[in-house]
């Protein structure tokens, strides 16, 4: 079953963040500190979680 959420993209200092619905990160099964890849390809982005943590 798919879900479709909408997001914002905010400006953080010299970086911008991606707010994930607590939803979708939920069906994922991701936590805190994952390793992600984004894929960027013409006007679409695709998120994929890679193998590691990056720890705080």
């Amino acid at each position: 079953m798919s879900l479709l959420k909408t997001t914002r993209l905010t400006k953080q200092g010299n970086r911008f963040e991606i707010e994930i619905p607590p939803e979708c990160v939920e069906k994922l099964g991701w936590r805190n500190g994952l390793v992600l890849e984004i894929d960027i390809q013409d006007s679409e982005a695709v998120i994929k979680k890679l193998q590691g943590f990056v720890g705080k």
